[in-house]
């Protein structure tokens, strides 16, 4: 497998470096980075398989520490945020009135109470 830059055929297995890779992966394609040229680019699965390069042959079998690390820390982000977002549902539906955000009302407000509030 050569580089599509410069054409070496040092190549690498790439870390993933944005969000955007997961998706790119899970559509069959590896991220490869050139030793040389620092290029990054993307194979095919089967292709990075058949070059015999033991360093783009990585087993995803066991996550690493640093990879759980950052899951849970995105897990507990997460469950902040959605947290977060149930509280101020909830405190704005108290300052509005009960029950006016989750009922849906079929009349329209007269203009006279628009403009009192």
């Amino acid at each position: 497998m050569n580089c599509p830059a410069c054409g070496s055929n040092d190549v690498r297995s790439s870390k993933r470096s944005q969000w955007s890779d997961t998706l790119v992966r899970l559509m069959g394609r590896e991220p490869i980075r050139c030793r040389k040229c620092r290029q990054r680019f993307f194979v095919s699965r089967s292709l990075a398989l058949k070059s015999g390069n033991p360093l783009i042959q990585r087993p995803n079998l066991i996550m690493s520490s640093r990879t759980k690390g950052r899951l849970v820390r995105r897990i507990i982000l997460v469950a902040v945020f959605t947290l977060a977002f149930v509280i101020f549902w909830f405190l704005l539906d108290k300052m509005i009135g009960p029950g006016s955000l989750s009922r849906n009302s079929s009349t329209p407000l007269p203009p006279s109470a628009i403009l009192e509030a």
